[in-house]
């Protein structure tokens, strides 16, 4: 499929057709290209989530037809590769997906880069909060083991003093101080 001109253009937006716009990040533009030998061209393969491709628009399975306003339809991977990493600022690709690809060739109309929906990229989501260091949990009960050895050596009668008509909290404290 070819890049027309004005030939079907008449100003409406077709559907799958997109340009989106993308600035390079730290890890580039979050995208992987590859050659479909079936349908000739050069397609997404995978689309990082929150990258700049995905917050622009891009999905897996787009057909790469421009970039940066000229056509890439017949060069190689690494002419089209080279032409996405060419510069450091904006890019604006153009892409198509495949089912609108697939529509507008069997009613044999051109792809007219006009007609292209202009997709405005996402923000990026929020970034988390820094979560607070709490440090070691104070322990609820200060809870002396050497006391309660002591108390089984002795036939349990302090664990019995303790039992007497108390709560737990009480009973602990009351074991504590023993």
């Amino acid at each position: 499929m070819a890049l027309g001109g004005s030939q079907k253009g008449g100003g409406a937006a077709v559907k799958g057709l997109r340009l989106l716009t993308m600035t390079r990040g730290p890890d580039g533009f979050g995208f992987h290209l590859y050659t479909n030998k079936e349908r000739h061209g050069q397609y997404i393969k995978n689309v990082a989530i929150n990258s700049p491709s995905d917050l622009a628009g891009m999905l897996p399975g787009d057909h790469v037809l421009s970039v940066d306003n000229h056509s890439v339809i017949g060069e190689s991977h690494h002419q089209v590769v080279e032409r996405v990493r060419l510069g450091t600022g904006e890019k604006k690709i153009l892409v198509i997906d495949m089912e609108t690809e697939d529509e507008m060739a069997a009613r044999k109309e051109s792809i007219n880069p006009e007609d292209a929906i202009v997709m405005i990229p996402r923000s990026p989501p929020p970034e988390p909060p820094p979560t607070k260091d709490v440090g070691t949990p104070e322990p609820i009960l200060n809870f002396d083991l050497s006391n309660m050895e002591s108390a089984r050596k002795r036939g349990g009668k302090r664990s019995k003093e303790m039992v007497k008509n108390r709560s737990w909290k009480e009973s602990v404290d009351a074991y504590n101080k023993l």
